[in-house]
């Protein structure tokens, strides 16, 4: 394993390269000490790069499970020309739709299915896709007697989350990673137990976080 020596000038070169704007709230949670605050960001890093295995078990088994369902409730694989998109899924499947187009990629199912975005299957279990929910997607979550309110408020703050691991934005300062990672695994055995136990004895984000935690304790340990 590479090691790297935190001087004076690595220092300075690393705040130049990632930025003083992005190093600004680490710095602050240290005290303005500038080796503190990279070795905080590294810890940024490595709970986001373990939280990215988690969170695409979740997307993946949610995306397939409502495509599965709905192919089989409109008995057509691009059932989505059969529901009644709202205007923002519709742009969300265009813009999938012309991304393969412009790739050379045949329109699909499959494919079109893998180019949309979390936000677009978290779209349909909001108020506007009520009646969707009732006859259709309530059936994805076999496992637990679940409200679509309920299920659109897991999906928007997880999906919150993924943005800012997905724009290389702070995880740490939130106080709530174990409870946003309890809400992953339970979302996702409400799905499929076996695909939640998968993911979860795959998973590095216990072992990093008391490793975070171990280091930075009193940063860890604050509660917002």
């Amino acid at each position: 394993m590479t090691t790297f020596d935190y001087s004076t000038t690595n220092l300075a070169e690393l705040e130049v390269r990632l930025s003083s704007d992005r190093l600004q709230p680490y710095r602050k949670s240290v005290g303005g000490d500038s080796e503190r605050a990279i070795r905080l960001y590294e810890q940024n890093t490595l709970l986001a790069e373990s939280l990215y295995g988690i969170l695409q078990g979740l997307e993946i088994a949610l995306r397939n499970s409502i495509h599965v369902q709905l192919s089989v409730s409109f008995a057509r694989p691009d059932w989505w020309n059969a529901v009644q998109l709202k205007p923002e899924q519709a742009t969300m499947l265009r813009s999938a739709e012309e991304s393969l187009q412009r790739a050379g990629k045949p329109l699909e199912a499959s494919r079109i299915v893998a180019e949309l975005s979390f936000g677009f299957w978290t779209g349909l279990t909001g108020p506007r896709y009520s009646e969707l929910w009732r006859d259709h997607l309530v059936k994805i979550f076999p496992r637990r007697h679940v409200q679509r309110n309920e299920v659109q408020i897991r999906l928007n703050s997880i999906r919150k989350l993924r943005n800012r691991i997905a724009h290389h934005e702070p995880i740490l300062f939130s106080g709530k990673l174990p409870r946003y990672v309890n809400q992953i695994f339970d979302t996702l055995s409400w799905i499929s137990p076996v695909t939640a136990r998968w993911v979860r004895s795959n998973s590095s984000f216990e072992e990093r976080f008391a490793r975070y935690r171990a280091i930075f304790p009193m940063i860890a340990g604050k509660k917002t």
